[in-house]
């Protein structure tokens, strides 16, 4: 989901791959498509912001940011509360698992202007 920011282009980028518990594969799948309008709605140096299913329960979120302030805001924010609150039922080794998870980088090329 890209936020309407864009006339910065990103310079950061945030993934994370997580598997869902047994079960929850719906209600995961849920909560992240529905987090894209709070994202969108809530967090101004989130540029983009990308919740994937890659199937058989394994997910992805990918984020961009201007720099590390939109990523420190991007944690601090609404969706990263609602995922450590919901972790435990939702994604396979609960919160510590998607903090594992978690790859910082810095963009090098794109295909923005």
């Amino acid at each position: 989901m890209m936020n309407n920011n864009t006339q910065q282009n990103p310079q950061t980028i945030t993934s994370i791959a997580i598997k869902a518990k047994a079960g929850a594969e719906d209600a995961l799948r849920s909560a992240l498509t529905g987090a894209g309008a709070v994202i969108r709605d809530t967090e101004p140096q989130t540029l983009q912001w990308y919740a994937v299913d890659f199937g058989g329960g394994h997910f992805g979120i990918i984020d961009t940011f201007h720099g590390e302030e939109g990523r420190e805001a991007h944690f601090a924010g609404q969706v990263a509360q609602l995922l450590h609150d919901n972790a435990e039922d939702l994604v396979e080794g609960g919160w510590d698992a998607v903090l594992a998870a978690i790859a910082n980088g810095d963009i090098l090329s794109s295909n923005l202007a």
